[in-house]
């Protein structure tokens, strides 16, 4: 407990290589590394590839107020991760009319996972991923922050934003070759335990599909603190399109002894506190993370290409996941 907790106050996770006993090490402070003979090259974070500042959001430390990382609870899992707080998360963007929070979703939670492995936060291209994956997503009709995963390992990696600036409406792909991340696959959970859903935001942000239906919009806009909801079965989150992709970036409680929530990364503009323990807005039941597996791996050299130069094939169902 108090490495952990000395990482936390560091600011950063460490890696541990496939073969290192954890000896005690907390799994969640555990990143497996490997390394294989054709990665593709570094390039320097300092040659077109500035770091980000980190977001600000609310206090879910509940009993503990300070430090981002809560002490052990019962089940084994921190009592609090508030992955803002650890400097792992970006600042707020808004979408705009476009229907593009799958691709912020998605790049936030590569943008987290990269800073837990390395200590360096970038910003990611939501363009990119908007431009690019237009036959398996829908572009601002909508699409999933899976299938954005999925995307940038076809791809080879993502862009930095400085290079590929957020517009807000579907474009055809930059020709560019830019500074960016990779990863190395992506996973989907549907109808997942919020227990299990707790285990993974404790090792990194994740993105999460929920329904948001005009009461969720009018709550929001009201400024309810804890926002509650139906735990809508993902049939009926699709079949009412209201599909609406956030990040998970955390989970705690809004005051000491108080009510337990998830932290989320909107892409309206909000941090928003969602009710935890009772399914709300469905958030348990669309999972996707990516997985990198290779600490080792810094920033490199990124290609755009579109979804017909990749060879994927179309996708009609907008929402299968």
């Amino acid at each position: 407990m108090a490495l952990l907790m000395r990482l936390a106050k560091a600011g950063r996770l460490i890696c541990l290589s496939r073969s290192t006993p954890s000896q005690g090490v907390p799994r969640h402070v555990v990143a497996f590394s490997s390394s294989s003979g054709d990665e593709p090259a570094p390039v320097d974070p300092k040659i077109g590839a500035k770091e980000s500042r980190a977001a600000t959001g609310p206090n879910i430390g509940g009993d503990y107020p300070t430090g981002a990382i809560g002490p052990i609870g019962s089940d084994g899992l921190p009592t609090y991760v508030d992955w803002v707080k650890f400097g792992a998360v970006t600042p707020l963007q808004n979408q705009g009319e476009c229907g593009s929070c799958f691709s912020f979703s998605a790049a936030a939670s590569l943008e987290g996972l990269h800073f837990i492995q390395t200590g360096q936060l970038f910003k990611l291209s939501e363009q990119h991923i908007l431009d690019g994956s237009h036959l398996r997503n829908h572009g601002c009709e909508g699409g999933s922050a899976y299938e954005a995963l999925l995307y940038i390992k076809r791809n080879g990696g993502i862009v930095f934003s400085d290079h590929y600036p957020y517009i807000g409406k579907q474009c055809v792909p930059k020709k560019l070759t830019a500074p960016g991340l990779m990863i190395d696959d992506a996973v989907n959970y549907t109808s997942i335990s919020e227990h299990v859903l707790k285990w993974q935001v404790a090792h990194q942000p994740v993105c999460a599909t929920i329904g948001a239906d005009d009461e969720f919009y009018a709550d929001v806009k009201a400024g309810v603190l804890v926002l509650e909801g139906p735990n809508f079965p993902l049939s009926e989150i699709y079949d009412r399109e209201i599909a609406h992709s956030i990040a998970i970036v955390g989970y705690g409680a809004v005051n000491p002894g108080g009510r337990q929530v998830w932290l989320a990364k909107c892409s309206n503009g909000n941090f928003l506190l969602i009710d935890r323990g009772s399914g709300a807005l469905g958030i348990n039941r669309s999972i996707s993370f990516p997985i990198r597996v290779s600490c080792t791996r810094e920033v490199i050299n990124v290609t755009v290409k579109s979804d017909e130069e990749l060879g994927a094939e179309p996708r009609t169902n907008l929402y299968p996941y």
